[in-house]
């Protein structure tokens, strides 16, 4: 892919994924394109989304996992914008030990700060029981492109 004026560089990439709250993830279904607005955490080149066992996004990606996932940040005027594409692939992870280091992540980034275990024991929490009904799809980027504009008005 060639850069334009822009585009954005690795580093600003990295900075936006990190700090951006909302992502959609873009999935193909048999009877057409699905996407849907998504929590997740960036975490070394990875994308790591918080989802239920079942339902219309699962099905899809247990069929086919190649995505494609955005995140955007645009004034209303449209004086300045935002945009990261991703293209990858995705896995599903199921297993507590691998999906409790990212989902300690979206607890740190979407609640306050404290660990897994403490978190699950407070007042209305079943670890096991919600354990079993979450998965973690943890995106492997291909390709990654950024575009940045802003103009003084």
């Amino acid at each position: 892919m060639s850069k334009s004026k822009n585009s954005m560089s690795s580093d600003e990439i990295d900075q936006f994924l990190t700090c951006a709250r909302v992502g959609r993830l873009g999935l193909c279904l048999d009877d057409g394109p699905y996407i849907v607005p998504v929590g997740y955490v960036y975490d070394k080149g990875k994308i790591a989304i918080h989802s239920c066992v079942a339902g219309k996004k699962m099905k899809a990606l247990k069929s086919k996992p190649t995505i494609c996932f955005e995140v955007d940040e645009t004034f209303s005027d449209t004086s300045m914008y935002k945009s990261v594409i991703i293209k990858g692939t995705a896995e599903i992870l199921d297993k507590p030990k691998d999906m409790i280091p990212y989902l300690q992540l979206h607890i740190n980034k979407y609640r306050v700060p404290e660990g897994f275990e403490p978190y699950m024991k407070k007042p209305g929490r079943k670890r096991d029981e919600e354990l079993a009904e979450v998965r973690v799809i943890l995106i492997t980027p291909i390709e990654i492109s950024g575009i940045k504009f802003g103009r003084v008005i």
